[in-house]
């Protein structure tokens, strides 16, 4: 029932960050320990205000984001892949908050519908960063690839915008917004990054709560190798908020990390929550429809 389309580009800087040394105090016999600073970035506060959740209507049945395990159960748990290629439907400011922008794609009929079918359809309720919105015009065709999984901790759940398959099926924008894991994982189909991987420089951003400290990690993407048998993809890192743009398969994308951070000194009376885990989330998007900088 669902149309087939084409996964988008697969794709390459180093931004090293450095730790100085505090300038000399000008006491030739001064041996204590140099002050060392921190990397530029290391307090930077995550962009806790870019949200994204769903409302699915697929066979018949309504899934609201609180719903959406019981889609996945009813599927045999796991991984859950939904493509969607239709129209967009819906493309509006979300009635219940301002900051929120609500995009909808709903599946077009096949060529001879049977007299029950009904399309399925996605909402997605985004809260981007200022300047930034999803890539879509409202009646245009396009696809939305949705991906679940459900794992011990909760459900993992990101979405990736492609052209319409007519348009070549290019991919426009992809998030992941789950603080549990990645719903495209890096290597394999993901098609940017062949690694994304946590850089702890031991970085307190200043927040503190009962049961432990924040700290913020950097996050050093890997991008896929150009040619399949070619040299390893280039590489950066990124603090909370920063971004960096690349080319992928002849177009220019942005990464922006929302956020990336751990926590320490963790008191030991604090149960039920996995302190220790490592939690980033991350969002791509063409630069053509990004801020300029």
């Amino acid at each position: 029932m669902h149309r087939t389309f084409a996964a988008a580009a697969r794709l390459g800087l180093v931004l090293a960050v450095a730790l100085f040394a505090a300038c000399p105090t000008g006491d030739d016999d001064d041996d204590s320990t140099p002050l060392i600073e921190p990397p530029e970035g290391c307090a930077n506060f995550s962009l806790s205000g870019v949200t994204f959740d769903f409302f699915l209507r697929f066979g018949g049945m309504d899934y609201p984001m609180d719903s959406l395990e019981d889609l996945l159960e009813a599927n045999g748990g796991g991984t859950l892949q939904l493509p969607i290629e239709g129209e967009v439907t819906k493309l509006e400011p979300d009635p219940d908050d301002d900051d929120k922008q609500i995009l909808r794609v709903t599946e077009l009929p096949p060529d001879d519908p049977p007299d029950d079918w009904e399309p399925n359809w996605i909402e997605i309720a985004a809260e981007l960063p200022d300047g930034y919105v999803l890539p879509a015009a409202l009646g245009e065709e396009m696809a939305v690839f949705f991906r679940m999984s459900l794992v011990q901790s909760g459900l993992i759940s990101g979405f990736a915008l492609l052209d319409s398959t007519d348009d070549g099926g290019g991919l426009r924008f992809l998030a992941e917004p789950s603080t549990l894991g990645f719903a495209f994982p890096p290597g394999g189909a993901n098609p940017f990054f062949e690694a994304v991987d946590p850089v702890d420089r031991q970085c307190p951003n200043l927040t503190e709560f009962q049961c432990a400290k924040l700290y913020n990690l950097a996050i050093r993407f890997r991008l896929v190798p150009a040619e399949p048998d070619g040299p390893p993809g280039e590489s950066f890192e990124l603090w909370p908020t920063e971004s960096y743009d690349f080319m992928a398969g002849g177009l220019e994308y942005r990464v922006v990390d929302v956020f990336s951070y751990t926590h320490r000194e963790i008191s030991d009376a604090c149960t039920g929550f996995d302190w220790s885990a490592d939690r980033m989330s991350y969002f791509v998007t063409r630069v053509d429809s990004a801020p300029s900088r």
